[in-house]
């Protein structure tokens, strides 16, 4: 719940029932608390086979993630990428790149280096 909105996820079954070893595209809605009605869909659209390849070998915060923020009428937000990084320590850190409906990027979110770690 962030405040008057909150985060909600369809039920994954087949990911529940394998063990996690069969990975969806994951689906939210951020829904109005007072309106019940929903504000924004957030659409994963990252590969199978980097979910289910990169599992035993890539933690998650280096594998390759993206996905799509749409408003409550289906148009396009924001687009989210975060490519595929090896980090070690400080060195490389994951970066995820925010580009708006035209694909120019209007903005970069990047993993900051953990303060026990240099």
């Amino acid at each position: 719940t962030m405040g008057r909105y909150k985060l909600v996820q369809e039920p994954q079954y087949i990911e529940t029932l394998t063990c996690g070893m069969y990975h969806s595209c994951n689906s939210y809605e951020v829904v109005d608390s007072y309106t019940h009605l929903p504000t924004y869909t957030v659409t994963e659209l990252s590969s199978i086979c980097f979910r289910c390849a990169c599992l035993c070998n890539c933690p998650p915060s280096q594998r390759p993630y993206e996905s799509r923020i749409y408003d409550g009428k289906g148009n396009l937000i924001v687009a989210c990428d975060r490519p595929c990084r090896f980090s070690c320590l400080c060195i490389c850190r994951p970066k995820v790149i925010l580009k708006n409906s035209e694909e120019e990027v209007v903005g970069r979110i990047v993993n900051p280096c953990p303060p026990f770690a240099c």
